[in-house]
């Protein structure tokens, strides 16, 4: 089996694992960085956690790097490194690590079927009036902050909740970035 380290939890803030020289994920190994709140919303030198590099950070095949946003504050991750190196076959992974159910400044209405959580754009309006997309919000040519989430919906009998947003992927690198392998994203869908 492959090992993890797991940095945080969703109420760290400030919390820093620092690296003198080089970082080097390799042979199926992962690095779960989950981040608390800031008290600096729409900040984009805000951060909960911060894995620092001094030199180069290199991810390699079959290794991941799951970052996590706080789900209600959208306090995220920052990754500052002298290089970065990621490989084919590893990488990123922020997939539903944004914004959680209803949270986020465009998430999506919530009535009968609900509306999808808007970033850059706007969220996709759900099957009902008044289940509205999320307004748009962020930088479309630099988004800092995590994803929103949709909306939750439901009727008497059963509620589902709202998919979350796509989590951030905060690298700021002094030098270079290679990358050959994956940096993903994506929101989920609600459940």
């Amino acid at each position: 089996s492959s090992a993890a380290l797991v940095l945080g939890d969703s109420a760290s803030t400030n919390l820093v694992l620092a690296c003198g020289g080089n970082l080097l994920l390799t042979n199926g190994a992962s690095l779960q960085v989950f981040s608390g709140p800031t008290n600096a919303e729409a900040n984009a030198n805000a951060w909960g956690v911060m894995v620092a590099v001094s030199n180069r950070f290199t991810v390699g095949p079959g290794s991941w790097v799951y970052p996590a946003s706080q789900r209600v504050n959208g306090g995220s991750p920052l990754f500052r490194v002298g290089d970065l190196v990621i490989h084919a076959g590893g990488g990123f992974n922020a997939n539903y690590k944004g914004f959680g159910d209803r949270h986020g400044p465009g998430a999506g209405a919530s009535p009968y079927a609900a509306g999808g959580g808007g970033y850059g754009g706007k969220g996709g309006n759900g099957d009902y009036p008044g289940a509205n997309g999320g307004d748009p919000c962020g930088r479309t040519n630099g988004p800092t902050d995590p994803g929103s989430s949709g909306g939750s919906y439901g009727d008497a009998a059963r509620i589902f909740n709202a998919g979350h947003g796509g989590g951030a992927v905060r690298i700021d690198a002094t030098n270079e970035i290679l990358i050959k392998g994956t940096i993903a994203a994506d929101g989920g869908s609600g459940y």
